[in-house]
């Protein structure tokens, strides 16, 4: 009977989780990071060096500070991606010419190629994630996704109040 009982207790355990969005989504980024250690292992980067080498590439000019906020990581750990993308030469700091107080930053050579090969790659493994999903799903996945993280921006707004 207690095979019974726990067989019973996990999969009510397993359907309460289908319908956690933290849990699914926790499930969905780890992964998101396996499959992007696999496929990305021979450029040498991490998920977020690459992610702030994307930030770069589509906001030119930008600051350590904005960097940082675009990918959602906390000053520390952008000033610690940011100094090994500087040390690979895939990175530089430019002096912001309207603020000579403030440096932007700015993809070399090396990093454009870079991120245009991860591009492409990437563009093949989310056509393979999304599998199945129609235009529309996506579309709306997508729409969703943003409300999801404006209203969780909301949350802590408030609880900054």
């Amino acid at each position: 009977m207690a095979a019974g009982q726990n067989g019973q207790d996990a999969a009510f355990t397993a359907e309460l989780l289908r319908n956690v969005l933290g849990y699914q989504v926790r499930i969905t980024h780890t992964l998101i990071k396996r499959v992007f250690h696999e496929k990305f292992q021979d450029f040498d980067l991490t998920n977020v060096e690459f992610g702030m080498l994307l930030i770069i590439k589509a906001m030119p000019r930008c600051s350590q500070r904005g960097a940082s906020e675009a990918l959602g990581t906390p000053a520390t750990v952008a000033v610690h991606v940011i100094g090994k993308l500087i040390e690979r030469g895939l990175v530089s700091r430019e002096r912001d010419p309207d603020d000579r107080r403030n440096y932007n930053l700015a993809l070399t050579a090396a990093g454009k190629s870079l991120v245009n090969d991860g591009l492409r790659r990437s563009r093949i493994i989310q056509s393979q994630m999304l599998d199945g999903l129609s235009d529309r799903d996506v579309a709306t996945l997508f729409g969703a996704m943003r409300k999801i993280q404006d209203n969780l921006r909301d949350i802590l707004r408030g609880a900054e109040e």
